[in-house]
């Protein structure tokens, strides 16, 4: 029950994040781009995480199990698939790093694009909506999210797209 309503509220919110990827698309495509790219690698390295961990326990079975004449010959089949890990695990935490500095740096360009449209809005409008306070409290609301918000849109994106 639980599960069907938070479906329903994603597909309510699908449209939203359809708009704010295009955002984020189309004012830095290069970013997203290379986004993505780490993003799928993400995704892509705890099942080799999964098969690098059966075949390190493999092989050490296989060390166990011997005499010391062939002990070295298996120590080398063991050492090649922790090798592995060890470069999988540093990956890991290299896109990690990476994608915190990818998306700070894509939320700085958002940022200043969605600072940019409000700043012409607000140009274009005629002077008397500056006398409505209701008006004046969106104008403010709107300048204050624009500085934390794309952040969250990137951040809540690249959640969704990993998962």
């Amino acid at each position: 029950m639980i599960l069907i309503e938070k479906f329903k509220d994603a597909m309510r919110q699908l449209p939203h994040m359809v708009k704010a990827f295009r955002l984020i698309w189309n004012t830095a495509p290069g970013w997203t781009f290379i986004w993505m790219v780490i993003l799928v690698v993400q995704g892509l390295l705890p099942v080799a995480i999964v098969y690098l961990t059966k075949a390190i326990i493999d092989s050490l079975v296989r060390v166990v199990g011997v005499g010391e004449s062939e002990l070295w010959q298996n120590y080398k089949l063991l050492l090649i698939p922790v090798g592995i890990m060890v470069g999988v695990l540093l990956l890991t935490a290299i896109l990690r790093s990476a994608l915190n500095i990818i998306r700070a740096e894509q939320s700085q360009i958002v940022q200043d694009k969605i600072s940019t449209l409000i700043q012409e809005k607000s140009v274009a409008l005629d002077l008397s909506f500056y006398e409505s306070a209701e008006y004046y409290d969106k104008l403010h609301r709107a300048q204050n999210d624009a500085a934390h918000r794309p952040v969250e849109l990137v951040e809540s994106l690249s959640t969704l797209m990993q998962n």
